[in-house]
């Protein structure tokens, strides 16, 4: 779109109606406080947004006991155990370029967290469906592969915080973990983007006190 506001145009459109693009489906809004499904590059030229697909989702009907005489409404809603929205993410381009971000998408369905700034590049965290195993994924985005900087792994759970992971601005992996004694300290690791985080300098956060 212009400055005028004229010559706006679609880079992406729904197929169905049950597909959205750029919208959290309800599992990211409601249970992992993501609220947004796009993303713009530091350079403003292409975007990361999410496809959400509800076919799969099971349909619950709901009626108002106000109103027996309507029908029902019918509601898409994943309640624990059933399918989930299928979640994608592409690389979309202002020109209409369009190129699929690829990751273990059945063992890791959770698209919980991204980040894009000019510090590194696209940084991804997705979960498995059990949320005790999670991988940070820096993306290429000219062809969509991944590849992975972090994994945790929790045989409880684990939580997701907001902010992270990002980049810091020497390009470093900042993410939060509770790696102390149970109910002690949270901690803050940063690793460089071509390095395991095993070996990552790690620090007390000077908000919490062991």
């Amino acid at each position: 779109m212009g400055a005028d506001g004229e010559g706006d145009r679609a880079l992406a459109e729904p197929e169905s109606e049950q597909v959205t693009y750029g919208l959290a489906e309800f599992i990211a809004a409601e249970e992992m406080s993501r609220t947004r499904g796009f993303w713009w590059s530091p350079d403003a030229d292409r975007l990361l947004v999410a496809r959400a697909d509800d076919t799969p989702v099971r349909r619950w009907w709901i009626a108002d006991p106000a109103h027996p005489e309507r029908e029902p409404q019918q509601v898409a809603y994943p309640a624990a155990g059933t399918a989930n929205a299928d979640v994608r993410l592409y690389v979309i381009g202002l020109d209409g370029s369009r190129t699929e971000v690829a990751w273990d998408r059945a063992r890791y369905p959770y698209l919980a967290r991204v980040h894009w700034s000019a510090a590194g590049a696209p940084l991804l965290l997705v979960q498995a469906r059990d949320q005790r195993s999670q991988l940070f994924l820096a993306v290429e985005p000219g062809s969509g592969a991944t590849r992975m900087v972090h994994a945790d792994e929790d045989p409880v759970w684990l939580d997701l915080f907001p902010g992270v992971p990002c980049w810091s601005p020497s390009g470093r992996l900042v993410r939060i973990a509770d790696e102390g004694a149970p109910g002690c300290c949270r901690w803050v690791n940063a690793c460089s983007q071509g390095r395991s985080c095993t070996s990552a300098r790690c620090w007390t956060s000077p908000t919490t006190t062991c």
